[in-house]
């Protein structure tokens, strides 16, 4: 038992340094040698790796945009439970990047990411439902107000209008509108 643990710890710490590595290549503005370490992470499990070469093909950065590769990689870390690989996933499908636009998609991969606390993802769900599918303000206000519940000014700033003006389908309300 204690063989394997440690063989786990050390297996954990090399994946950790792929990371780590890549991340001070990537800080450093050395896109190729980031790639190649998240890479490594990204084989070896390690859905910050896998997220990273999302936003590396995404961006373009030391390769050439690549949106159905940061659509595979983000898939990946998705799958993984990284709420910043559901984010990214969440736009490709949002924007038709790399693949049809599905707001479905985007839906899916945006709500798993607010579940895991990723406050943008909360508010572009609240953006979906209230300029993309119409006639879902309750469920724009919904992830609205998650946003906000995640401190995100830009939540609170649509919901403090949305009372202050009576839209979404909510009742105007002056107290409610200074609150937001």
């Amino acid at each position: 038992m204690l063989c394997w643990s440690l063989n786990a710890h050390l297996w954990r710490k090399q994946n950790n340094s792929f990371l780590g590595i890549g991340e001070r290549a990537y800080k450093s503005g050395n896109y190729s040698k980031a790639a190649s370490y998240f890479k490594k992470a990204c084989n070896d499990n390690v859905s910050e790796g896998c997220t990273q070469l999302g936003i590396i093909y995404e961006n373009g950065q030391g390769t050439r945009i690549d949106y159905k590769k940061a659509l595979e990689y983000y898939k990946t870390a998705c799958q993984a439970d990284d709420r910043k690989g559901c984010f990214g996933l969440g736009g490709l499908y949002d924007e038709g990047l790399g693949t049809a636009q599905n707001y479905q998609e985007a839906i899916d991969a945006y709500a798993k990411a607010c579940v895991l606390k990723h406050p943008e993802s909360c508010y572009n769900l609240g953006i979906i439902y209230d300029r993309k599918i119409k006639g879902n303000a309750a469920q724009a206000v919904t992830y609205y107000q998650k946003s906000c519940n995640f401190d995100m000014a830009k939540g609170c700033y649509v919901l403090g209008t949305a009372y202050d003006k009576g839209f979404l389908k909510v009742k105007q309300s002056n107290h409610k509108a200074v609150i937001y």
